[in-house]
């Protein structure tokens, strides 16, 4: 067997089970961070099989498909080595508010927020201030709001943990309560992450998710008449849950993605759009932007009825 055929099949292979093992549930889609963080090993592969597969030696030419069986191992083995907790001893926490008095004046707020590598809730405050209780490694997130002119901007920087080789949904779990009484705009920039957004009770206008390697929640209210939201994902799974009575608007460019829309009932309004049969009418309406490479999306309608999803 021709070495080049060996290292192709085996990653034709460790892909597809990876994939597979998402799909089903059994693998966290955090593992294709590590991956990608092993892109280099690729090189390294190919370049042992040029020098050896036509010298005095060519089995050595054999080590390039290990190279890269070794990569998904390594992948696999630091998916389950989240779970055993051997880092929590560095594990730091900070909280950042801001009080009502803070808040004086502001007609709308801005947040943005640059996420690295972990887990985040989003909901609403109960006092309806801001409040982020956030659990870190090494350096403290960087927290800034300011008043600009009657818009609140809020921007948060999570840093990125250097010391350990992940920290995913097993290592960091932050909170972030959001104020619920203003028009808001939402910008996250993310790595690695698992997010769930509950903004039910949230004016939210403008959503914007840019992300890696993410496993990601979004469940909408009605507050806002129009709310405009784009997602921008890698390899990620997906789930967008749309109040009932709210009209919807889709537009996709998804590549080898799996979506699942069609419990909407969205009709086809151009090339990759689709919009409810009563969208230009509706008074509520929601657009959604979403671009994605490998990922599996859920867009739903839930009850207003009812509390839960």
């Amino acid at each position: 067997m021709r070495v080049s055929s060996l290292r192709t099949g085996l990653i034709l292979i460790g892909t597809g089970l990876i994939l597979l093992g998402n799909t089903l549930g059994y693998i966290d889609w955090f593992v294709w961070g590590d991956l990608f963080k092993l892109w280099p090993a690729l090189l390294i592969a190919i370049g042992i099989e040029l020098i050896f597969r036509k010298s005095k030696t060519p089995a050595l030419a054999y080590v390039s498909p290990l190279i890269i069986l070794a990569c998904f191992i390594y992948a696999l083995a630091g998916d389950v080595a989240l779970a055993n907790g051997s880092s929590s001893k560095y594990k730091k926490e900070i909280m950042y508010a801001i009080s009502d008095e803070q808040m004086e004046g502001i007609g709308s707020l801005d947040y943005r927020f640059d996420l690295s590598v972990g887990s985040f809730e989003f909901d609403s405050a109960d006092s309806g201030v801001f409040l982020a209780d956030l659990e870190y490694y090494g350096s403290k997130p960087a927290f800034d709001f300011e008043n600009d002119d009657g818009e609140g901007e809020i921007e948060l920087k999570y840093p990125k943990c250097r010391s350990y080789k992940s920290v995913g949904k097993n290592g960091c779990s932050s909170f972030l309560y959001l104020d619920d009484r203003k028009p808001t705009v939402l910008d996250i920039n993310a790595d690695v992450v698992e997010m769930a957004l509950d903004l039910i009770d949230i004016e939210v206008t403008d959503l914007n998710i840019d992300s890696g390697v993410s496993d990601i929640m979004v469940r909408f209210g009605d507050k806002a008449d129009y709310l405009e939201a784009s997602f921008d994902i890698g390899v990620s799974e997906l789930s967008v849950f749309i109040p009932e009575n709210v009209a919807v608007r889709l537009r996709k460019d998804t590549g080898l993605a799996s979506v699942s829309y069609k419990s909407l009932g969205l009709i086809k309004a151009g090339k990759g759009v689709y919009e409810s049969p009563d969208y230009g009418v509706a008074p509520k309406k929601i657009s959604l932007d979403i671009d994605a490479g490998i990922s599996d999306i859920e867009v739903k309608y839930y009850s207003t009825r009812s509390a839960s999803l």
